[in-house]
C-alpha cells in the first residue's frame, strides 16, 4: 500500500572504480546488478546481472542477495541469499570491487576533511608488514592484553575506537592519533575517537590524506618526512617528522583507520611502533567483526521476532480458508510476505440476508502492526452488529485509529455489506482500490468508485457509502497490494491487467483465488514473496 515519503540513505562509493555515489529512495525495490535492466548498473566480472536488491519496508532498508556468484557483504558478513538484512547509516556494502559507506544525505552533520598532501614533495610513504616477528617489552606486552581483554568486551565502536587509540599512544610514544572511518570518496572522515591537538576540529583534523589513501589498500603505512617544503597550510608545515596508519579490515573492505603522527620537538616513537599498531590493528578487526557481526544477527532476530508476532496475530483473525452465508460463499487465500505482515480479512455474517466482508493493509511491522490489525478488526466486527452502513462503521475506525494510534499507523481497507435480497452490495474504498468483479458473461472489471482516504490519516472525516448491484453468479474479487506490486526479475509489477487476464478462465469462488496465487508466484519467479499476499472470492450462490 502506498505510504507516506521515507527516509533516504546515500552510498558513497570509498573504494573501488570511480562512480557516483548512489541515492536510494522509496518506494523501490532497486535492482542492482551487471545487467543493463537493472537500476544500479555496476559493470564489473565479479557483479551478477542480478546480484542484490534493496527493498524498503515500513521504514526501513534491507538489502537482499539475489543468488549472485561472488556474494554480497554487510560490514564484512556474506548475506545468505534471499534472506534480508536491514542497513543503516555508518554500514559497509560491498558489491564486486566496489565498497559503499552507507550515509543519511539529509543529515546535517557532514564529514570532517582531512588534510590534502598529495603534492607535497620530500614525502616518504612505506609499506610495513602486517605480521613482522616481533617481541615486545613486558609493558607493551602487558598493553596489548589490556587491548584484547577491553576490546572484546567494547560494546559500540565509539568504545572500541577510544581503547584502540589509548593503548595505541600509551605504547608507541606518538603523542596524537585518531580512528576515522572513511565517508567519501573525497577525503572526508568520521571521527570516531581522537587525542592531541589538531584532533578535535569539528571542520577539519590533521590527518594525512595521501597516507590514508596508502592504507586503503589494506597495509600498514609509515610517512616521514625529509624536507620542508614551501607547501602553504599542508601537513608537513605543521611539522609532522613521522606518522603511522593501520586499516582495519572487515574482510576485503577498510571499516576504519588507526591513525598516529608526532611533531616538531616531540620526542622521537618507539622503534617498534609500526609492529606494535599492527598488533593492536589486528585486535581492533577481530572486535569490530564480532560487533558488526552481533549486530547484524541482532537486527535479523528484530525482524524475525517481529514478523512472528505479526504472523501469530494474523492466523488467531483471519477465517477459514472458506465459508457460507446467505446464499453466499467465499474463498480466501493468503501467503506470508518475506519483509511485511500487515493484512487482514474477514468474512462476517449479520442476519440471514446480509453478510459483509472487508480486507485491509496495515502500515507498519511487526507488533505494532499486528496490534493494529486486532484493533481495526474488532472495531469492525462489533461496529458491523449494530450498523450497517459502510460508511458509518469506515467513520468511526477512522476516528477511533487517529486518536489512539501513531501518526504513522494507518491501513487501507475495502469494506462492503452484501445485501442478497435486494441483489446490492454496499461498499467503502478507503484507499484500497485493489478489487475486481465478475458477472456472468462478462470479463472482470474494476470498480470506478469515488473511494475516501486511507482509515487513520486524518480526523473528522465522513466516509461515503457507494453501491453496486451484484446478481446471481456475480463474484467479487478482493485482493491485497502483496499481488499487484510483485515484481518479476526484470522489475516489472504483476499489476491488475495480468490480475484480469488470469481470471477470464475462472468460473469460481475457489478457482479464482488459487489462479491468482498461481500467476502471481509464476511471475515472482520464486516461491517467497516480498508482501503479504491476501486473495478473496465472494460469490453470489442463490
Amino acid at each position: 500500500m502506498t505510504q507516506p515519503a521515507q527516509e533516504r540513505l546515500k552510498l558513497e562509493p570509498i573504494a573501488g572504480p570511480a562512480v557516483e555515489p548512489i541515492v536510494l529512495a522509496p518506494p523501490g525495490p532497486i535492482h542492482v546488478g551487471r545487467g543493463s535492466d537493472a537500476h544500479i548498473q555496476l559493470v564489473y566480472g565479479t557483479v551478477s546481472r542480478e546480484h542484490a536488491m534493496f527493498v524498503h519496508r515500513a521504514g526501513q532498508w534491507l538489502l537482499v542477495d539475489r543468488q549472485s556468484r561472488h556474494g554480497t557483504l554487510v560490514n564484512g558478513v556474506e548475506l545468505t541469499p534471499g534472506e534480508p538484512a536491514p542497513i543503516q547509516t555508518g554500514d559497509l556494502i560491498r558489491i564486486g570491487p566496489w565498497t559503499f559507506r552507507v550515509r543519511d544525505p539529509l543529515t546535517t552533520q557532514r564529514g570532517v576533511a582531512t588534510t590534502n598532501d598529495f603534492h607535497a614533495s620530500g614525502r616518504r610513504i612505506e609499506t610495513i608488514d602486517r605480521s613482522p616477528r616481533q617481541t615486545f617489552a613486558q609493558h607493551r606486552l602487558d598493553l596489548i592484553l589490556e587491548c584484547a581483554a577491553s576490546s572484546n568486551a567494547a560494546k559500540s565502536m565509539t568504545e572500541l575506537a577510544e581503547i584502540m587509540l589509548d593503548i595505541s599512544l600509551k605504547g608507541t610514544g606518538f603523542g596524537r592519533g585518531a580512528v576515522v572511518r572513511q565517508v567519501s570518496a573525497s577525503g572526508e572522515v568520521e571521527l570516531l575517537a581522537g587525542a592531541g591537538p589538531g584532533m578535535d576540529n569539528e571542520l577539519q583534523v590533521d590527518i594525512s590524506r595521501s597516507l590514508l589513501a596508502a592504507a586503503s589498500g589494506g597495509e600498514i603505512v609509515r610517512l616521514t618526512s625529509d624536507a620542508q617544503p614551501d607547501f602553504g597550510q599542508s601537513i608537513v608545515d605543521l611539522g609532522i617528522h613521522s606518522a603511522i596508519c593501520a586499516p582495519l579490515m572487515l574482510e576485503r573492505s577498510v571499516e576504519a583507520y588507526l591513525y598516529l603522527d608526532a611533531r616538531r620537538g616531540e620526542a622521537a616513537v618507539a622503534d617498534d611502533a609500526a609492529a606494535f599498531c599492527g598488533a593492536v590493528a589486528r585486535i581492533g578487526e577481530m572486535a569490530i567483526g564480532n560487533l558488526r557481526r552481533a549486530q547484524l544477527e541482532r537486527q535479523r532476530l528484530e525482524i524475525e521476532r517481529e514478523m512472528k508476532a505479526a504472523r501469530a496475530v494474523q492466523d488467531i483473525i483471519m477465517p477459514p480458508e472458506c465459508g457460507t452465508c446467505a446464499a453466499m460463499r467465499y474463498a480466501m487465500v493468503r501467503r506470508p510476505g518475506q519483509f511485511v505482515a500487515g493484512d487482514l480479512f474477514d468474512f462476517v455474517p449479520l442476519d440471514e440476508n446480509t453478510c459483509a466482508a472487508f480486507l485491509g493493509d496495515v502500515a507498519g511491522k511487526g507488533i505494532s502492526a499486528a496490534l493494529l490489525m486486532s484493533i481495526a478488526q474488532t472495531h469492525l466486527r462489533c461496529g458491523l452488529r449494530t450498523e450497517r452502513d459502510p460508511g458509518a462503521v469506515v467513520t468511526e475506525l477512522n476516528e477511533h485509529v487517529f486518536r489512539y494510534s501513531a501518526a504513522d499507523r494507518f491501513l487501507s481497507l475495502w469494506l462492503g455489506v452484501f445485501h442478497h435480497d435486494e441483489g446490492e452490495l454496499a461498499f467503502v474504498d478507503a484507499g484500497h482500490g485493489h478489487w475486481l468483479v465478475n458477472r456472468p458473461g462478462e470479463s472482470p472489471r474494476l470498480v470506478r468508485c469515488e473511494g475516501g482516504l486511507l482509515v487513520g490519516v486524518q480526523g473528522g472525516l465522513r466516509y461515503q457509502t457507494e453501491r453496486i448491484q451484484v446478481g446471481y453468479g456475480t463474484r467479487v474479487i478482493l485482493f491485497s497490494d502483496g499481488l499487484v506490486e510483485q515484481q518479476d526479475r526484470a522489475g516489472r509489477q504483476f499489476g491488475t491487467d495480468r490480475a484480469i487476464e488470469a481470471l477470464e478462465r475462472s468460473t469460481s469462488a475457489e478457482e479464482d483465488v488459487k489462479i491468482l496465487s498461481d500467476a502471481v508466484l509464476k511471475h515472482a519467479g520464486m516461491d517467497v514473496l516480498a508482501d503479504d499476499l491476501t486473495i478473496a472470492s465472494i460469490e453470489i450462490t442463490g
